[in-house]
């Protein structure tokens, strides 16, 4: 790997090994958004980026632009590719003057130093043939012509095969406002011939650690325009695969950066949906290797899936240790254990600041995560014994107990245990849980929801003789869109093994105007057995009004009984219900639901 001797009045900078520990040195994040920053964040659940907000990126990294006024200078380090793909994937909506002016900022310079960068061999991954360098390179220039030799080899080693073509380092005189570098890639007839990189002043005057990261990251866009077979394709790729992936490659075969790099949202804003993310995406593709999950021979995956849900599945974080694991990993508390602390290289101090949570005899307290997003809490519990309900990641530590999948769990939480008043053996096993406790929810690719019910140890301990009443339900929180509400709502005056009637609810969606209202879906099902699993099949029917028209819904139910807990799977899947609720706890009743 190059040293970077030439910049900077020759300091020697050598790369940093990727994977630098948690807890790095530094104060934790609280400096205020800058405005490149706020701008970055400016898109929609889903990633989409508005014609203003693109229009308003592109002013801040290469220039002005007719009709948008008002651009803050945003004076920080700004990559150019994200606005440049911003700003052509609405080129069709510019004014004809908007169009001329992007078209002249991204033109050629003719006065720009060009020189190339010949490819990588094919099968055995050995440099080929020697550099093409002019000879009026400046040292600065040589450095970065060798960074991004030496990261186009590395990258093809990890990726297993090169880019066809050249890769063009082109290192215009005209000044822009903060951006950096930027890439692009060049077609013709369809076909990626080759890739060009262009080295803005601001760029070649950016620190020495910082230029070899730069390298990395438009070396990386260039691999990823050669996957597809137009610039369409490419300039519209969901930011938080294409940016945030070029980040993490940059960490990982350039080193880390000193100072904080990208990480600073990803640590800060946990309940950020992955897909509105942006360079600080580096943190989601450093937790999936943290895990165990390299995202270097999936990248190919990804990019043929390219939409956010397949890209997101084709990475790999399905995977159970990933969902189990990813939101505890805010708290960055790793005496807890290590899924409770979060790694990856140039890791900054700091972490976010859970939201209090507080469950008693009697009560319950909500938790949940939307789509894609993390919440973590700070549990106190003034309850005997705490029931946790609902579906989905949901993960709990005391620092002695560590519960990855917490749903369907009873504890006790009581000072010195929990022990039925008349001497009697529980009806079900409790793990002791201190008052305090930590609690993660994983969103994942559907919400994730619960309850921490609060039970006095008297309730508890209730004789089955003297209620055979019980019941399951699951209530879903509210968060945006979404009304709360309880989905499950089941009754049996059997016992756990009888005649269960009650209801399933669906929709109680609410969104700019588009609203669902609840609906509830009758259910009625007889589990005839004494012990152990006993299983059943049912159907429920029911007509949703929507905005658009009455929907029918049809669903088969395949109920789970193990005495203690209910598992119900739905199919069709319900976005109201969820299509997997596993290990709901049965509760008793309370008094007055079922006839004497």
């Amino acid at each position: 790997m190059v040293l970077l001797a030439a910049i900077s009045g020759c300091v020697s900078v050598s790369t940093t090994p990727a994977g630098t520990p948690s807890g790095a040195t530094g104060a934790p994040i609280d400096e205020p958004d800058t405005p490149w920053q706020v701008e970055l964040r400016d898109v929609s659940a889903d990633g989409e980026r508005s014609l203003e907000s693109a229009l308003r990126l592109f002013a801040m990294a290469y220039g002005p632009l007719p009709g948008v006024e008002g651009v803050p200078d945003s004076n920080e380090r700004v990559e150019g590719t994200l606005a440049r793909r911003a700003i052509l994937a609405h080129y069709d909506e510019l004014t004809p003057d908007q169009q001329a002016a992007v078209d002249e900022w991204l033109a050629p310079d003719p006065d720009a130093t060009v020189v190339e960068i010949g490819p990588v061999g094919q099968g055995t991954i050995a440099m080929v043939g020697p550099l093409v360098a002019q000879p009026q390179l400046t040292p600065e220039q040589q450095a970065v012509l060798d960074a991004t030799n030496d990261y186009r080899f590395a990258i093809a080693t990890k990726m297993g095969d090169d880019i066809p073509g050249k890769i063009n380092l082109s290192f215009p005189t005209k000044q822009r406002p903060d951006a950096l570098a930027d890439a692009d890639g060049v077609w013709v007839n369809g076909e990626f011939t080759g890739c060009e990189i262009r080295w803005f002043p601001s760029g070649m005057a950016d620190a020495p650690l910082n230029i070899l990261l730069t390298a990395a990251h438009e070396t990386f866009h260039c691999f990823q325009a050669a996957h597809f077979n137009n610039r369409d394709r490419y300039i519209s790729g969901p930011d938080w695969w294409q940016e945030g992936g070029a980040e993490w490659v940059s960490y990982d075969v350039a080193g880390a950066p000193q100072d904080g790099g990208f990480w600073d949202d990803y640590v800060n804003i946990p309940e950020l949906s992955l897909f509105q993310r942006t360079y600080d995406g580096v943190g989601f593709w450093a937790d999936l290797a943290a895990t165990g999950i390299s995202p270097w021979p999936k990248w190919r995956a990804i990019w043929d899936a390219y939409e956010n849900e397949g890209a997101w599945v084709a990475s790999g974080a399905e995977d159970d240790d990933f969902l189990n694991s990813w939101s505890s990993g805010w708290f960055r508390e790793p005496d807890r254990g290590g899924a409770w602390d979060m790694t990856g290289p140039g890791i900054p101090a700091g972490n976010t600041t859970p939201d209090p949570l507080n469950v008693a005899n009697g009560s319950n307290a909500s938790v949940a995560a939307g789509p894609y997003t993390n919440t973590q809490y700070n549990a106190t519990s003034a309850a005997d014994v705490v029931i946790i309900t609902g579906s989905g990641r949901i993960r709990l530590s005391d620092r002695n107990v560590d519960e990855p999948l917490a749903l369907g769990q009873r504890f006790c939480t009581k000072p010195g245990g929990c022990v039925c008043p008349d001497g009697k053996p529980l009806p079900f096993p409790l793990t002791q849980l201190a008052t305090f406790f930590a609690v993660a929810v994983t969103g994942g690719s559907s919400s994730s929801a619960g309850n921490l019910v609060g039970i006095s140890i008297e309730d508890f301990c209730k004789e089955e003789e003297e209620t055979d009443a019980v019941m399951v339900r699951v209530d879903r929180p509210g968060m945006e869109g979404v009304l709360p509400g309880t989905v499950v709502d089941l009754l049996s005056c059997d016992g756990p093994y009888g005649t269960w009637r009650g209801v399933f609810r669906t929709g109680g969606l609410a969104n700019q105007g588009f609203n669902v209202p609840w609906t509830d879906l009758p259910v009625e099902f007889d589990l005839p057995g004494e012990e152990g699993v006993q299983t059943t099949t049912t159907t429920t029917s029911a007509i949703v009004p929507t905005p658009i028209g009455n929907m029918p819904l049809d669903y088969v139910v395949n109920v789970s009984v193990d005495g203690g807990t209910m598992t119900l799977v739905l199919t069709p899947g319900s976005e109201g219900m969820g299509n997997n609720l596993v290990d709901i706890p049965i509760v008793p009743a309370p008094e007055g639901a079922c006839p004497e």
